[in-house]
């Protein structure tokens, strides 16, 4: 009989604010922050410091790289490391488990993602060096741009330089009478976001900057000039003079200034990109993010390290005052000199337009930045009379997100959500008696979760804790610290109510007994120590622990574990090897080695007859406790195994991106899973895993210029083979209604195909068209690429009949379409489909020969004589 065990799967994420490889994005109030949460994308509240919803595809795997809003502000586009992109939306109501739209066009992590001004155009940059274009309206991709030799970092949509050109002109005249230049920087960033885009810029870590035409889909500008990475780009729109200064952030100490005339890259081959300035920065790390005030008149710039630089834009007003100024001053040298003075000659440097004002120190190392495009709360007073000039959110390394306003002369913290979060590793996990509450020890504090609802109860300041336990009854926990004491809080007063010095060094294990009567501390001063609990009659009697005795040993104690039956301890020394000594006496039974490095962490079963046990080196091994005999080792892991719980890998959890420091196994698992796993079946899906990823990598293999915008997965695979399916169903249905003609029989009496009765169709050509609309419009092109090339004329003609029906037209004009792109030379070299063209050739050439007599009849109708 095959032995089956139960299925476990991820079932919620806790503890996260906003993961380090994603950038945050603010909506369009600036209240909530959409952070990404390793897989998954957390909507924060930031006033509450709660979740507002989470975005998580139950099919995907891979963390999330990049995010984006759209200029609606009603949805975000999402990258993720497989390169996927889905589109959520954030509308009351919107499905938090569905996607609106589900692109794959990269096999590399997406790093850039921006929208054009009306919405309608995504583009996505990432590691595999491409920039791919999608149509949201459609939900396909457009065209594929390549051409940079390394990860493509940041993306900007520019729109055409007569169009950039009216624009400032009516912008100037509207605010012609107004003297608030806020208000005319808002005017034309508002209008700016109504013209469509015709040119894209993008940087890349190969130290280039790109100028691509959208109309052409060409490279038509590479700036060379950058000895380092690019990481950034910021377009500031200087309406005083309607030019565009573009702004690049790269690995060096200054942030490169290059002016954009939008004009020139409609005239190729005129440069359009001209380096003007550099700005220097006083952090001499690397820079990560650039963002722009909504009135583009402030820009801040994070590093990573910890200072967050303030840039102040002038206003027409200063730059005309300072300008007046500086030619007033070079015209009086050049009078003192004798010389001629030239007006036009004397110049503003970039460092005087765009001056840094002050940095902002944040409490850790800044990951992004996000400009909120309305000051939370509002304004109420000018930034000159001590009002807020923007606010902006910053996500940081120690998980948490930020929430600082911009005043004239420094950076305020108006709110921050770090309390559902540690801000380090997690170090030690343990669950309560009845698995309703889980603790957590970080590096400065102790975190109590509920397990049902995810949500973080209760917060308590710690040592360095090491590891914890709860006590029995789950009202006080227990936590060793580095230093060697021993923490009791009570979970509710969420107080520290006793502190006891338990070792001269880091305490790195507690086990409490199974007999719940005391627990056993083993630390790094060669000591395992022994306790009970007791209760101290104080006005409200509570718990304490009492030391009874103390077993030396020659190394340091790393872990600790005491059988179910509570006759031997195990523990596990720095030298490697396992002791196990009887509970009563403390005499030695058995010495356990054979690992190559220290044992981190052990278990024994319920049956007392087995220890497992996992080290630094990589390997499990399971001992016998009768005879300390090694009777299974296996090589499980990559790296350290930091924690084991009770011989074949029975299915693998994937859900962390970093190192799993700890461990904890609910008293009762059906909580988390009833569901049965068998191993044939397991081992038989990840062969053909294996097997679709390199089928799903010879097929989207590019060429120099690029192949196909999207790319195949596992979704266009089956797409692709249920539309086969169709199609067979279809030749099988017609062969049957032509065998009923030849005997002479009526087709209509033909039995309808169980298929066909499934989808509710009356006949096979509407079953194959059901089975192209149900395709993801992003996978359709993929899709018809797994079609074998015998169905091909089948496919075409039942395109024809669909057409001629006007069934479906959007998806029939489609497939039509890049049938015949990419299938061109088969198509003409086939007999059977030639006549079919020249059937076609006719037709047009009848069509354009009534048009030509039309239109000279027209102009014969419509001329004078003179």
């Amino acid at each position: 009989m095959v032995k089956s065990y139960l299925r476990y799967t991820p079932g919620k994420t806790f503890g996260v604010i906003a993961s380090p490889l994603g950038n945050l994005a603010s909506d369009s109030t600036g209240r909530l922050a959409i952070s990404p949460t390793l897989q998954s994308v957390t909507v924060w509240d930031t006033k509450k410091a709660e979740p507002v919803a989470v975005w998580t595809d139950d099919d995907n795997s891979h963390e999330v790289t990049c995010i984006t809003r759209s200029p609606d502000n009603k949805s975000y586009a999402v990258g993720y490391a497989d390169g996927s992109i889905r589109v959520w939306s954030l509308a009351p109501g919107a499905s938090s488990s569905t996607p609106v739209h589900w692109f794959q066009g990269h096999s590399g992590a997406v790093t850039a993602l921006t929208y054009d001004a009306p919405g309608t155009t995504l583009a996505s940059g990432a590691k595999d060096t491409n920039i791919v274009l999608w149509d949201i309206v459609a939900g396909a991709g457009k065209a594929r741009l390549t051409g940079h030799k390394d990860e493509v970092t940041s993306l900007v949509f520019v729109p055409s330089g007569a169009a950039l050109s009216s624009s400032a002109a009516a912008t100037a005249a509207a605010s012609s009478s107004s003297s608030d230049s806020s208000k005319r920087g808002t005017r034309y960033t508002h209008l700016l976001a109504s013209l469509p885009a015709a040119h894209l810029l993008s940087s890349s870590k190969d130290t280039t900057i790109k100028a691509w035409d959208l109309t052409t889909r060409a490279c038509v500008e590479t700036v060379v000039t950058h000895r380092s990475e690019v990481w950034a780009l910021a377009l500031t729109h200087m309406w005083q003079d309607a030019a565009d200064v573009l702004t690049v952030v790269s690995a060096g100490e200054e942030l490169k200034v290059h002016k954009l005339n939008a004009t020139h890259l409609d005239q190729p081959p005129t440069r359009a990109l001209t380096h003007v300035g550099d700005l220097k920065k006083l952090s001499t790390q690397r820079s990560t993010s650039l963002a722009l005030s909504p009135c583009h008149n402030y820009m801040i710039l994070g590093c990573v390290d910890t200072q967050i630089q303030v840039f102040k834009l002038l206003t027409p007003e200063e730059h005309k005052d300072r300008l007046t100024r500086r030619r007033k001053k070079a015209r009086d040298q050049a009078a003192a000199q004798g010389v001629e003075f030239n007006k036009d000659a004397v110049t503003l440097p970039i460092a005087s337009e765009i001056s840094a004002l002050f940095v902002s120190v944040a409490p850790a190392k800044v990951r992004s930045l996000a400009v909120c495009p309305v000051v939370p709360g509002g304004a109420n007073k000018s930034v000159d009379k001590g009002g807020v000039a923007f606010a902006f959110m910053a996500s940081l390394a120690d998980n948490s997100v930020l929430t600082l306003h911009v005043t004239k002369d420094e950076v305020k913290q108006l709110s921050a959500v770090d309390m559902p979060g540690h801000r380090g590793d997690i170090r030690a996990v343990a669950l309560s008696q009845d698995d309703e509450l889980v603790a957590t020890a970080g590096t400065a504090v102790v975190k109590v979760w509920n397990v049902r609802t995810g949500t973080c109860i209760r917060s308590l300041d710690s040592g360095y804790a090491l590891c914890v336990a709860f006590v029995p009854g789950g009202k006080y926990l227990l936590v060793g610290t580095k230093s060697g004491e021993l923490q009791l809080y009570s979970l509710a007063s969420s107080s520290l109510v006793e502190t006891i010095q338990a070792h001269d060094s880091a305490i790195w294990s507690i086990a409490v007994l199974p007999d719940k009567s005391g627990f056993i501390t083993g630390g790094a001063d060669k000591q395992v120590k022994f306790w009970d609990f007791a209760l101290v009659k104080e006005e409200a009697n509570r718990v304490t622990a009492i030391h009874t005795r103390t077993l030396k040993l020659a190394d340091e104690v790393l872990c600790v574990c005491v059988s179910p039956n509570q006759q031997v301890v195990a523990i596990s020394l720095l030298d490697t090897t396992v002791k196990v000594f009887y509970l009563d006496t403390l005499k030695f039974s058995l010495s356990l080695y054979g690992h190559k490095l220290p044992v981190l962490s052990m278990d024994i079963s319920s049956d007392n007859s087995l220890i497992v046990t996992g080290s630094a080196d990589k390997n499990i091994k399971i001992w016998g406790l009768d005879f300390g005999d090694c009777h299974r080792s296996l090589f499980a892991h990559q790296d350290s195994i930091m924690q084991v719980r009770f011989y074949e890998c029975i299915s693998t959890l994937q859900g962390h991106v970093g190192e799993v420091w700890a461990l904890a196994v609910a008293k009762f698992g059906t909580f988390v899973t009833d569901e049965q796993v068998f191993l044939e079946e397991e081992r038989q899906k990840e062969m053909a895993e294996v097997a679709d990823q390199a089928m799903l990598e010879a097929a989207n293999e590019q060429g120099e210029e690029g192949g196909q915008v999207a790319l195949a997965n596992q979704e266009s695979l089956k797409a692709g083979e249920r539309i086969v399916e169709a199609l067979q169903v279809c030749v099988e249905e017609r062969e049957k209604v032509a065998a009923y003609k030849k005997e002479g029989k009526d087709p209509s009496s033909i039995p309808l195909n169980i298929m066909l009765q499934a989808y509710g169709c009356a006949d096979p050509e509407s079953f194959v068209l059901q089975s192209l609309e149900k395709v993801r419009a992003a996978d359709l092109e993929a899709a018809l690429l797994v079609i074998p090339a015998s169905y091909l004329p089948l496919l075409l003609e039942l395109a024809d009949y669909w057409a001629e029906r006007r069934w479906s037209l959007s998806v029939t004009c489609r497939v039509l379409f890049f049938l015949l792109k990419v299938h061109h030379a088969q198509i003409a070299a086939s007999r059977g489909l030639r006549s079919r063209l020249m059937k076609q050739r006719d037709m047009m050439g009848a069509n354009m020969a009534a048009f030509r007599y039309l239109r000279k009849e027209k102009e014969y109708m419509s001329s004078s004589a003179f």
